[in-house]
This record gives C-alpha cells, sequence and structure tokens, in this order.
C-alpha cells in the first residue's frame, strides 16, 4: 500500500531535470463549450458534507472543478457547477463520525443526475448518466477478472498471515508482490484493449488518469494513443500528454534527473558525490505522515547495515509540506535514519516528475541509470544479495 500527499536557493543541493517536451503554461485554457450540470442525492444523513474529490492529481481538473463540495441539510444535498465533458471523481461523505470514500469512480456530466447514498453500506445507487451506466455495466464486465484474481491475492495474503501468527515471510512476500504486479499487468492491458475499442469513452480516460497516479507504465503510451482526437484535444487530454511526457524521465533505462533539494543537514554529502563509485543506490521518495513509508525503514536499515560501504548507499527524498519541517527531522532522528536525507519542500519537484504516491522508489546504478523502481525490501535484499559480494 502506498499513499499520495517556494524553493529557494541557497542550501540547496542538484540532485537532475530535464526540460519538460511540454509545460502547463502551453496548456490550452477550457474553451467556452461548457455547461451547467446539477449533481444532487439524498443520503440517509441529517447533516454532514459531501465532496467530489480528484481521482488523480488536480491539475487534470480545471480550477473550478477541484473543490465541490456540498453540506447535507435534511438528508439532500446538491452540487452545482460548469462543465465540459464527463469528468471522474470518488464520492466522500464526511459528517464527524461516518467519514468514508465509496469504492469506484463516480463520473459527472451536463445536465441533471441524481445518487442516492447509504451511510451504513458506503455505497451509492447511480441514475441519469450515461458515463456511469458505462462504468457499472461495459467497463467493470471487461475488469471482471482484475476483480477475481485481486480477491485470491487478498485471500493468499489473509492464509499465509494467519498461519504465521499475523506475519509474512519473506518467500511469500516477494510471491505476493510478484502476483500483485501480474494483476496490474493485466489491468493495463485490458485498459488499452478497452480505449481500443472504444476511443472516445471517457470512463476509459479517467481509468488512465486514475492509474498513472500510481506510476507510469509503457503501455500507457499506447493506451493514449487510442483516443479520439476529441479527447486528446479536452483540457485534460492535454494534461495527461504532458504527464505521460514528464513520467519518462524516470523509466526504467534512463538516467535519473537532477533536481533542486535541500539538504536535512548543510554540510551532507553531495547528490553526485553520494552516487559516485556507488554499485547501486536506493533514491526512495517519502514523508513523515506516510505510515507504508515508516514502516518499511526498519528493513531498509538492516539491508543498508550489510551492504553499506560495500558499493550500496540510499537517498531518502522527502515531500513534506514546509509546516511539517519538524515532523520530517523529528521522524529521521526517531528511526536513526543514517543515509542521506534530503527534502523537496511541498513535493513540487517530485510532481513535475509525476511521483504522486508514498513510498516510491528507483533504483539507479553506478551511471545513475534507472534499472528498477517500485522495489519493495524483500526484492531488494534478494537483488543485492545476488549482484553484491559481502
Amino acid at each position: 500500500m502506498r499513499f499520495q500527499p517556494s524553493l529557494k536557493t541557497k542550501g540547496k543541493t542538484l540532485l537532475l531535470l530535464f526540460p519538460l517536451l511540454l509545460s502547463f503554461s502551453q496548456i490550452i485554457a477550457q474553451s467556452s463549450k461548457k455547461r451547467i450540470f446539477k449533481f444532487s442525492g439524498v443520503i440517509n444523513a441529517f447533516s454532514g458534507k459531501v465532496k467530489l474529490k480528484p481521482v488523480c492529481d488536480s491539475t487534470f481538473y480545471p480550477k473550478d472543478l477541484r473543490n465541490l463540495f456540498a453540506n447535507v441539510k435534511e438528508g439532500k444535498f446538491e452540487i452545482i457547477g460548469n462543465i465540459e465533458y464527463p469528468t471522474g471523481f470518488y464520492f466522500r461523505f464526511e459528517d464527524g463520525h461516518n467519514n468514508f470514500e465509496v469504492k469506484g469512480i463516480v463520473f459527472v456530466g451536463a445536465g441533471k443526475q441524481s445518487v442516492v447514498c447509504d451511510v451504513q453500506k458506503k455505497e451509492l445507487t447511480y441514475f441519469d448518466n450515461e458515463s456511469q451506466k458505462e462504468y457499472h455495466t461495459r467497463f467493470k464486465q471487461n475488469f471482471l477478472q482484475v476483480e477475481i484474481n485481486f480477491k485470491k491475492l487478498k485471500d493468499f495474503d489473509d492464509s499465509v498471515r494467519k498461519a504465521n501468527q499475523g506475519k509474512m515471510p519473506n518467500a511469500f512476500e516477494i510471491a505476493y508482490q510478484n502476483n500483485r504486479k501480474k494483476i496490474y499487468k493485466l489491468s493495463d492491458k485490458l485498459l488499452f484493449d478497452y480505449v481500443k475499442k472504444y476511443p472516445n469513452s471517457y470512463v476509459g480516460f479517467w481509468k488512465l488518469a486514475e492509474q498513472l497516479h500510481w506510476g507510469h507504465e509503457t503501455i500507457y503510451d499506447s493506451t493514449y494513443n487510442n483516443y479520439s482526437e476529441k479527447i486528446k484535444k479536452t483540457y485534460s487530454g492535454k494534461v495527461l500528454l504532458q504527464k505521460l511526457q514528464s513520467s519518462l524521465l524516470l523509466q526504467v533505462g534512463k538516467k535519473f534527473p537532477v533536481i533542486n533539494l535541500k539538504p536535512h543537514q548543510e554540510t551532507a554529502t553531495k547528490f553526485l558525490d553520494t552516487t559516485n563509485n556507488k554499485t547501486f543506490t536506493l533514491i526512495d521518495f517519502w514523508y513523515s505522515h506516510c505510515g507504508p513509508c515508516i514502516k518499511q525503514f526498519p528493513k531498509l536499515k538492516k539491508i543498508y547495515a550489510s551492504y553499506k560501504g560495500k558499493g550500496f548507499e540510499i537517498i531518502g527524498i522527502s515531500i513534506d509540506k514546509k509546516e511539517d519541517m519538524r515532523d520530517w527531522e523529528n521522524i529521521i532522528s526517531k528511526q536513526e535514519l543514517i543515509w542521506n536525507q534530503f527534502w523537496d519542500i511541498d513535493g513540487i519537484e517530485s510532481s513535475k516528475l509525476s511521483v504522486n504516491v508514498f513510498p516510491t522508489n528507483f533504483l539507479i546504478d553506478k551511471n545513475g541509470i534507472v534499472i528498477k523502481k517500485d522495489i519493495s525490501p524483500e526484492e531488494l535484499s534478494m537483488f543485492l544479495a545476488q549482484n553484491i559480494k559481502l
């Protein structure tokens, strides 16, 4: 599981950045083709707040669609705005007691659409929306095998942990990670096929935007090419192209780019010096309030203790917000992280590289070439055992 979360020159360390092929300044502003939408519903809660949250980076959305919400009054809510084309959101309800997101994507288009929300079941019933009907029929039917495979994987995880007092032995953890990657690849292939068959589907478009948020795969570029020109020319379509291009900077086989970061200590070793003469370097993106990030540190510390000084190095890059600087420093101290740490304040540089979820890591070789990404501690330990002599 991974989480999603003004730079000064002085005290920064150049860590790599090539100019993007397409900048956001080149993305044309929203056209005048917008129409009014009304998203209303009833809910078995007297009060609270309903939110429509982005399914990916908020930059995919025109500014007036990035913060949609409505207060619940006597079990009813209504959100009104302007929209140009069907747009995907997550539906979230909050009342201080029942806070949850409904599983799956909710699609909003021009005109009226209404839903019924069951707070106890955390479910929605949909009405009057063609994209939503497509998502719950044709689209989900195409991805049924993915859902079945994830259910089997969860059952595998539960059974192994039950047999091992809640723990996952390394061999089983590696098998689990490999099977999960296979399911993701199946999902990516099914999405490619779906878009090829239905190039005008906004359901297919927002699903790719959602998946890209978790990391780039080569097949995503081919999937994008299958979209109709109509979709590619939308505001969100142009952002998707920019995101795909920026994601290529960190693909396997590419040289890890230089980015502007603040070192944890002003006297810290510079990035280029840190990686110099190191056979392998793990670059780990994290932040102080990321549970999965912190959970991996004990395993990384054991690996570091075994291979430090033998050609292996780790570099930590935090995307903590400016106001969370003390939390970042406290985690470094509490967890006793002895490898070099750098601070990407507010995650500005990471966002440019489409690093949106955490932890995210990249394993680079002595030439700075990315050879693996999102490698688990168990996989890393096995890789180093096979490639570095103790």
